[in-house]
């Protein structure tokens, strides 16, 4: 269950992206086969409850719970999905789980904005707020972006909980438009 709701939060977001910036090795773009060998892919495919998502759909999902020892990143999960026509990869996102409250959180993205600014300080910065309203999850995100990606850092929440997960992404525009539709999430300010 803990990875379903990091799952989600992992996904419900537009987000913002450079050239420079990477998850591992994994850049936007490039195809799923030249880091997972298709029995790896196959292996990690996400089969939950998302159903906009398969082989059988424009995107598929990969879910690394372990990336650490498999990708070298220190986050709690990784999420990646690539275009089943093209195999390209259109998100990446990584989950850090567990703050104490959402000032930690917050505090935590700060630093991690600072860490990367020579990597975003040329691209468009948004602060923007979302209601995911199939979670009930709020998110505070800072995003950068230029005319074909996008990047974000921020924190999700739910209300009615204590704690935060802080998540880092990189999509493509036409993911974000895809994944705003399909998971009929709203932007508020």
């Amino acid at each position: 269950m803990k990875i379903f709701i990091a799952l989600l939060f992992l996904l419900f977001s537009p987000c913002v992206f450079s050239d420079e910036i990477s998850l591992g090795e994994i850049k936007l773009f490039d195809k799923i086969t030249d880091h997972f060998s298709r029995k790896e892919i196959l292996s990690f495919e996400y089969k939950g409850s998302r159903n906009q998502y398969g082989t059988d759909k424009k995107y598929s999902l990969i879910l690394i719970d372990d990336p650490k020892n498999l990708i070298g990143e220190n986050f709690d999960i990784v999420v990646i999905a690539y275009e089943n026509d093209s195999w390209e990869v259109n998100y990446v996102s990584g989950l850090v789980a567990s703050f104490k409250d959402l000032s930690s959180c917050i505090e935590f993205k700060k630093k991690q904005i600072t860490i990367n600014n020579n990597k975003i300080k040329n691209l468009h910065k948004e602060e923007f707020s979302m209601n995911h309203t199939n979670l009930n999850q709020q998110e505070l995100s800072t995003g950068f972006s230029d005319e074909e990606k996008n990047i974000k850092f921020g924190c999700d929440y739910i209300v009615e909980r204590e704690g935060a997960n802080y998540k880092f992404a990189f999509l493509s525009k036409d993911f974000n438009l895809w994944v705003l539709e399909s998971e009929n999430t709203k932007e508020f300010k």
